[in-house]
């Protein structure tokens, strides 16, 4: 089936076309991938669409525990002590691919 257009309708409307059963079903599974494949990537996939953070729904708790961090100046604290790096320096990795801007 393809959409709202059952599969056997096209042997009965269209014997021209589905002449070949084996043949039309191959056809017919390309087609279909071939659609689905463009819908998602056309259509239902936007790109750079929230692509950051910023755009999350936070939690009350999440936004009670900030407000808490905050007002107890935790919250620089806990930003210093963050680990951003995942290599120690000097271990090979070269300098296009660390993670030194996000600090």
């Amino acid at each position: 089936d393809m959409g709202f257009f059952p599969g056997d309708w096209t042997f009965q409307l269209f014997p021209k076309l589905s002449r070949d059963r084996v043949r039309f079903l191959y056809r017919w599974n390309q087609i279909a991938f071939a659609i689905g494949g463009g819908l998602t990537l056309g259509i239902y996939h936007t790109p750079y669409e929230g692509a950051s953070y910023h755009h999350l729904w936070h939690s009350p708790l999440y936004k009670w525990t900030m407000l808490n961090l905050h007002n107890e100046n935790k919250y620089e604290e806990n930003v210093r002590v963050k680990y951003h790096h995942f290599y120690p320096e000097g271990a090979g990795v070269p300098a296009a691919e660390s993670d030194d801007d996000d600090e």
